[in-house]
């Protein structure tokens, strides 16, 4: 009997002595918790603060810059005293037949300088409000370049319009059509030789059995328009001249023509149409061809 009780004893003993040393335990854990959420930890696996990140790892935006688009194709002045520019900046000329817009922050002064500056190389700069009444919208028209500034926000938005200019062909032309001195050709003019396809082209004015030639001229007056081809009709024989419209009745029609003309020993029956694009581009169209059309 008194061994038994000697046991009970001794296991009443050993249970007591474990109880205290995870009440000690536990006691730690918590005071290393608490002073982990004072120092701002939760406990959990987040960066160690003592770390610091370089600004110099992370890459710069490259659509903001300070500089100004380069070109040699479109006269553009530059637009001084950039604050900040977005948008692509390479050379306008790669913009050739598209568009593009950037937007930039500048003064008001800067901006009216630079609408002066367009002024001065030429352009027709125009400005109003825009149709939502909010800010003012200017824009600027020289050649084959358009350009719209618009207000956006704290900063102005440039729409760049450009039409892609081509040269003139190195084909067999009568001598009655020349180029025109000092002006723009726009895109690629077409030449349509008897034969070729011609079926849904538009300003065609013979058929298969002749040629036709077309070109597109920008940076001219409706004057000097009317003029070439008052010089073209000057070479002509049996010559008609009418301006103000066609036996098509197009409303952007200048004028036309038709006469007779010896190319190549063969004796040609000539027509020709003035178009209006906008303010300073035509449409040239020229046919000739051994059999007269109808009109």
């Amino acid at each position: 009997m008194k061994k038994i009780l000697i046991l009970i004893f001794a296991l009443i003993l050993i249970f007591t002595i474990t109880a205290c040393e995870n009440d000690n335990d536990n006691a730690g854990a918590n005071e290393n918790r608490n002073d982990k959420s004072a120092n701002g930890d939760d406990g959990l696996n987040k960066p160690n603060n003592n770390s610091s990140l370089d600004l110099d790892d992370f890459p710069e935006d490259e659509e903001v810059n300070k500089g100004w688009p380069t070109g040699t194709l479109y006269n553009i002045p530059d637009l001084k005293d950039i604050i900040e520019i977005h948008g692509y900046l390479g050379s306008f000329d790669e913009s050739a037949g598209a568009s593009r817009t950037i937007e930039v922050s500048v003064t008001d002064d800067s901006l009216e300088e630079w609408l002066d500056a367009l002024r001065d190389a030429g352009y027709r700069v125009e400005s109003g409000k825009s149709i939502y009444g909010t800010g003012m919208v200017h824009s600027a028209a020289l050649g084959p370049v358009y350009i719209r500034v618009s207000e956006s926000g704290y900063a102005f938005q440039i729409e760049f319009d450009f039409m892609k200019i081509g040269t003139w062909p190195s084909v067999d032309l009568p001598g009655f059509i020349v180029q025109i001195p000092g002006k723009t050709i726009i895109g690629t003019p077409e030449y349509y030789k008897p034969g070729d396809d011609i079926e849904g082209r538009g300003g065609i004015l013979v058929d298969e059995t002749g040629y036709n030639f077309q070109f597109i001229y920008t940076g001219l007056t409706a004057e000097e328009a009317v003029k070439y081809m008052e010089e073209i009709a000057a070479k002509l024989d049996d010559t008609y001249f009418s301006e103000g419209g066609t036996y098509l009745d197009y409303g952007n029609t200048l004028c036309i023509l038709k006469g007779t003309y010896n190319w190549n020993s063969q004796n040609c029956h000539v027509y020709g149409e003035i178009m209006q694009a906008d303010d300073s581009t035509f449409e040239f169209y020229f046919g000739w061809s051994q059999n007269k059309m109808g009109w």
